[in-house]
């Protein structure tokens, strides 16, 4: 289903790419920075499923192309999170614990119908869908004798999105919803177990960005 999805995505991502070089068509590339909030049990500190995931930066490059009344978009949106390793040590007794960062890529694609309330002003609505690429970061711990190291393997899945943004001669504030749950393969030895084990983690990110369109 992954490699399916990768396959339908790259050909709508390429669809829209040979729509873009048509000379007549309305092709615009907007550029956005802003942060990335990370929602639900992916900034939980308790449970399962929890991701720690702390406020962090976003960014993303915009496609979008016109057509008849819609908009086809296509977005590549980066995302940098730390890890709550203080949250993630209150759990254990007397251990010393480092996490890496959350690191992530959501390649989406989707419609956008968009008003003019003015010449140059606008509001839109989008509904995204593609993958999301990204990592749970590794933990190291230590009791100050024995260190342990919990390895997470990065992941590909299916994610959807929700987007809104206001456009104003070309500066913009963008809104984007992102969801998914990814999978990752975790391995490691915890005080001489094996910790070897699959963990699905929502990865759902609420970005606020600003940015400009060419």
């Amino acid at each position: 289903m992954r490699t399916a999805a990768l396959i339908i995505l790259t050909i709508l991502l390429a669809f829209n790419m040979t729509l873009a070089q048509k000379p007549d068509s309305e092709f615009h590339v907007g550029i956005y920075i802003g942060p990335s909030l990370p929602q639900g049990e992916y900034a939980e500190t308790n449970g399962d499923k929890s991701g720690y995931a702390q406020n962090g930066i976003g960014a993303m490059v915009e496609l979008r192309k016109n057509i008849h009344k819609a908009t086809w978009v296509s977005s590549l949106i980066f995302s940098s999170n730390s890890t709550d390793a203080n949250a993630m040590q209150d759990q254990l007794f007397e251990m010393g614990l480092v996490a890496d960062d959350h690191f992530s890529v959501w390649a989406m694609t989707g419609l956008s119908l968009r008003k003019a309330l003015s010449e140059n002003v606008f509001i839109y609505g989008s509904g995204l869908f593609g993958l999301l690429f990204s990592n749970y970061p590794d933990i190291y711990t230590t009791d100050g004798f024995t260190k342990t190291t919990y390895t997470y393997s990065s992941t590909t899945t299916l994610g959807y999105g929700l987007g809104a943004g206001l456009s104003v001669f070309k500066m913009n504030l963008a809104i984007r919803y992102c969801m998914a749950s990814p999978t990752y393969e975790r391995s490691g030895d915890w005080l001489g177990l094996n910790g070897d084990k699959k963990l699905t983690i929502p990865a759902d990110n609420l970005f606020i960005l600003f940015g400009y369109e060419f």
